[in-house]
């Protein structure tokens, strides 16, 4: 009977483990804060942190109000939008036009205890809204954060 006890016990020690380290891991959201910011920009990028903040939630991933307590820091660095030029119609050389296509595009850093790395996140398209890329941005977040676990 003993042997059965203890390989009961040792199993649900190892279940216990196992879905402690399956929990969904948290994060701080906010953006980069310094003397330059014009108003504007300060508003668009908390907006963005804002959006972050929703769609990670949307994820499973809780947002803690002090940066210490979070798993991954997620930290907005700019956003912008980027028109291109993506190609040219000739209609026999009396009428040309140009089309072009934009690029919504956030800079994000992410940090844990230990590891530091900044990516863009950028969409192109005629529906890309913000919210979107904030989307993208979570999604990257989450697996950046389970993968830098400490």
């Amino acid at each position: 009977m003993k042997p059965v006890w203890i390989l009961t016990m040792v199993s649900s020690l190892i279940w216990a483990a196992l879905g402690a380290s399956q929990q969904n891991p948290t994060a701080y959201v906010d953006f980069e804060k310094h003397d330059k910011l014009s108003s504007e920009k300060r508003r668009d990028l908390a907006d963005s942190a804002r959006d972050v903040r929703e769609k990670l939630r949307d994820r499973g991933i809780e947002s803690t109000e002090d940066r210490d307590d979070a798993d991954v820091l997620v930290v907005i660095l700019d956003r912008r939008i980027e028109v291109r030029p993506s190609g040219e119609n000739d209609w026999g050389g009396a009428l040309k036009q140009t089309h072009y296509q934009s690029r919504h595009i956030l800079s994000v850093r992410y940090e844990t205890s230990a590891t530091i790395e900044e990516s863009e996140v950028a969409l192109a398209g005629a529906f890309v809204t913000w919210k979107r890329v904030a989307g993208e941005v979570a999604k990257d977040a989450e697996k950046w954060a389970r993968d830098h676990r400490p």
